[in-house]
């Protein structure tokens, strides 16, 4: 008959009593007031039900052994307050089911469920709490639904926290309650395992970042648990006890920090086995959110949005990187996980998935443009591969169709398949992708020309790639694309994290479950992130964010500078086409690099890709405008394509920057292009400078003006010419002095080349002035020009020299404000304006060891009656530097 109780007050007598039934009760620990026991009768059991209750505690964990006629109790109590609570045990199933009705229609929901018993002696025991939550009950859910249930109620937005096996009439069953969560926190089950089975999901689910938070175990022996991915600083489970031994495990590990938080319970008597998992925290650790590299102000919104991300899909390790025309703008790593967690820096690698297609369509194009491997885009691949037989439709599969996924090849096929389509059966692993390729053209083949994303036919792209180049895919895409721009740092996937890149990022999935593996010949089950490593070109490729955002701008945003890419391969790796996709009809805009694309208005395009599979989820996109932006995760969610142009769209400001080189990546070598005159004209005797507009200004290396170099930065060089690069998009060209009036050609280069011509105008200069460069080196040579201003073409300049601002005066002749009255005032030659340039030059070798010259100029007309007294320019200094 079942035995009810509910929360009320405890005598002290009863307390007594209790004390002398031998229950083990555990002191307080770490803070948490803890109590439990193991192994106890229904009589004993009740009793501590009453005192625990009565003390402010209420049941964490709950778990009978020994079936109907010999049925036994374990339990974990924890202190503090908590919902209304009832509790029942020693029930048949039927009187179990009359009490979840009984207790539903009064508001109390199943909270800890536990059962026991083989055939007709099952035996029940449960806790109800009225607290609100729309929790799912099930009874009689036999082990083969187990897995499916798991997959609905996860879906529906609920965890399993709570179940326990028992049997009837010769059938397993599991009563399970699962509770509402919407926390993204990946979780998973296994349920009937045997002691083999156990231990072997043990170590994967430990291996997938999993710690367990309930454990069950039969009267057979047989254990259900269930794992979930947050973290509770150390933990450790222990099964298969006896009861001294158990108790002997309570302390040692309460020695060490860990509480008891979990009960798992067999048989009675000698045969009676107990289990449970200790752990440091009864409540996960929080998660904040930590940043790795450079804080760029103008790019927030891209920290936005991985905080939102990472936040709504359960990530814990995110990078970004934005680069525009070639330069990185924006490297970020973050990271929202719990303390001693793995931090993510910008450079750290990640699965990229998918992103893998378009870079081997690339590989594809850049092969066609050099005329290497001697194929092109209507190479059937049956032919090219040589594989034969094949079945009808395979001779269509061209290498253009199967970068467009409108080949009609089948999408997926399994590595098995393929090994044992082989003649005779092959037992290689990893699978060759060669036997992947061979077994899907034996297969049937879809209607051509209609869009089906096929796996199958990027790893054929793979095998064209190896063909073609006599290399192992990887390396052949690390050499052409990787290499050129200066990084090798490209790896090929791995199922285990022992042959993981070096600082390669873990992954989470969004479910902790396990699957067949692809490296091991008896498809052994293994934890769902780590468990494959067979894809190559269809999406095994592993980079860092500032690693595929150098890539991807190297080829497609630098122009005819790409130093990966011949043009004719970057065009035609982006010719864009629509296609109906198989079944819906739906349009698919797709280029021939494999590239996803969407019209962005005003001839703008944007390109893209995703990648996604267990545990990692990655978006890379550029635009015909230069932008390039890589987002990869350890959450399954693609990141959005859209939300991140639209971070980019919103910045008003970019930062001049480059920071390729604080990776050890040199900035990208560019053509500069100047694209308009802020200022274009200025005088020919002046210290303004023409002003361009432009991009790549910080490569420039020179200047070429009428048809002479100007490379000098200094303005030493301020008669022969300087320029200064003012910004990335901003050059300041100081034209050589005295020249003709009139209109120049200006163009700047770099060492990729020249960019295309600007117009200049000088004009006379209107003041009279005498011009020289402000400082001037030790030895270097210099020139002092005067511009007549407003004096006729015929009238002479006179340039006179000194160290000294003391005057010099003659009255009604001429008044000077250096030379000390003649004694340190030198007199050069007097030279006629007679060009049209309307500036006279006098070149110096050297300022030798003076520290500085003060000049001054008057001028003579001697077409007026008197030229006295003298007309005289300002003073015009030039100091010497060391």
């Amino acid at each position: 008959m079942a035995t009810q109780s509910t929360v009320s007050g405890v005598r002290s007598l009863l307390a007594l009593l209790v004390l002398l039934t031998g229950a083990t009760v555990l002191p307080a620990q770490i803070g948490f007031q803890m109590s439990s026991y193991h192994g106890v009768t229904a009589t004993t059991h009740q009793l501590q039900i009453s005192l625990l209750s009565g003390q402010g505690y209420r049941p964490i964990s709950l778990a009978v052994s020994g079936g109907a006629a010999n049925a036994r109790y374990s339990a974990v109590w924890q202190q503090g307050p908590s919902p209304f609570w009832v509790t029942a045990h020693g029930m048949s199933h039927s009187q179990y089911a009359t009490q979840a009705t009984t207790w539903a229609n009064q508001g109390y929901r199943a909270k800890l469920v536990a059962a026991s018993g083989v055939g007709n002696d099952a035996v029940f025991a449960a806790v109800w709490v009225n607290d609100g939550v729309a929790a799912v009950h099930n009874q009689n859910q036999t082990a083969s639904f187990f897995d499916g249930k798991i997959a609905s109620e996860r879906t529906s937005g609920r965890r399993l926290v709570c179940c326990a096996p028992y049997n009837r009439y010769g059938t397993d069953y599991f009563v399970t309650v699962f509770e509402p969560d919407d926390s993204e926190t990946a979780w998973g089950a296994e349920a009937d395992d045997d002691s083999t089975q156990f231990n072997h999901a043990f170590g994967e689910y430990a291996l997938g970042h999993g710690r367990p938070t309930w454990i069950a175990t039969s009267d057979s022996q047989r254990y259900t648990h269930v794992w979930r991915d947050d973290r509770v600083g150390n933990w450790s489970v222990v099964v298969g006890r006896t009861s001294a031994q158990f108790d002997a495990d309570k302390v040692t590990f309460s020695g060490q920090g860990l509480i008891l938080t979990c009960i798992a319970a067999s048989g009675y008597g000698s045969a009676a086995r107990f289990g449970g998992i200790f752990q440091q925290r009864l409540t996960p650790h929080t998660r904040p959110l930590t940043l790795t590299g450079l804080d760029v102000p103008e790019m927030d919104g891209f920290d936005d949005y991985a905080d939102d991300y990472m936040q709504a899909h359960g990530a814990r390790n995110v990078s970004i990187a934005v680069a525009r025309n070639g330069r990185l703008i924006y490297a970020r790593g973050y990271t929202l996980a719990e303390p001693g967690q793995f931090v993510t820096q910008p450079t750290t690698p990640f699965r990229i998935g998918s992103i893998s297609k378009p870079l081997c369509g690339t590989v594809i194009h850049d092969l066609i443009s050099r005329g290497q491997g001697g194929f092109g885009l209507n190479t059937s691949i049956t032919s090219y591969l040589g594989i034969s037989p094949y079945a009808s439709g395979a001779q269509n599969a061209t290498v253009l169709r199967l970068l467009r996924h409108t080949s009609g090849i089948t999408p997926d096929v399994g590595p098995f398949d393929a090994l044992a389509h082989a003649n005779p059966p092959l037992v290689v692993m990893p699978v060759d992708e060669r036997y992947i390729v061979s077994y899907a053209c034996s297969l049937p083949f879809g209607t051509l020309d209609l869009w089906n994303y096929a796996n199958t036919g990027n790893t054929a792209l793979g095998q064209v790639v190896e063909q073609a180049t006599g290399q192992a895919y990887m390396t052949a895409l690390r050499d052409r694309l990787f290499a050129p721009v200066n990084t090798t740092a490209l790896w090929q996937q791995k199922a285990r994290p022992e042959d993981f890149a070096p600082g390669e990022a873990p992954y989470h999935p969004s479910a902790l479950y396990l699957q067949p593996s692809t490296v091991h010949y008896d498809q052994r089950l293994l934890v769902g992130q780590y468990a494959r490593d067979y894809w190559d070109s269809a999406g095994g490729a592993v980079c860092s964010a500032v690693t595929l955002a150098r890539v991807v701008s190297g080829a497609f945003c630098t122009g005819n500078d790409s130093p990966s890419l011949l043009p004719a391969a970057r065009t035609a790796a982006l010719v864009r086409s629509t296609f109906s996709e198989v079944g819906s009809g739906a349009p698919k805009n797709w280029t021939d690099g494999s590239w996803q694309w969407r019209s962005l208005g005003n001839g703008r395009y944007q390109y893209h890709h995703d990648g996604r599979a267990e545990g990692f989820g990655a978006r890379c996109f550029f635009t015909t405008d230069g932008l390039c932006v890589v987002m990869l995760a350890n959450a399954e969610a693609a990141p959005s394509a859209v939300t991140l142009l639209d971070k980019a769209d919103a910045v008003t400001t970019w930062p001049d920057h480059d920071l390729f080189p604080s990776y050890g990546l040199p900035a990208f070598a560019r053509t500069p292009a100047l694209t308009g005159a802020v200022v274009a004209s200025v005088p020919n005797v002046s210290d303004t400078p023409l002003v361009y507009d432009g991009l790549y200004i910080d490569q420039v290396t020179g200047v070429e003006f009428d048809g002479a170099l100007i490379t000098s930065q200094s303005p030493s060089s301020w008669h022969q010419g300087w320029f200064v690069r003012e910004s990335s998009t901003r050059l300041r060209v100081h034209p050589p002095q005295g020249k003709l009036p009139g209109f120049y050609l200006v163009r700047a280069f770099s060492a990729s080349g020249f960019s295309v011509q600007q117009l200049a105008h000088l004009s006379q200069a209107t003041q009279f002035a005498v011009k020289a460069a402000d400082t001037v080196p030790t030895g270097y040579p210099f020139a002092a020009i005067v511009s007549r201003g407003p004096h006729p073409d015929q009238s002479w300049a006179v340039l006179t020299l000194s160290t000294d601002l003391l005057p010099t005066v003659v009255p009604d002749m001429v008044s000077l404000d250096i030379g000390n009255q003649f004694q340190s005032l030198l007199i050069a030659d007097a030279k006629q304006f007679t060009t049209a340039a309307g500036a006279v030059r006098w070149d110096f070798p050297t300022i030798a060891t003076l520290p500085l010259v003060h000049f001054q100029a008057v001028v003579v007309n001697l077409s007026l009656p008197s030229p006295w007294p003298l007309p005289a320019t300002a003073v015009e200094t030039t100091v010497r530097v060391p």
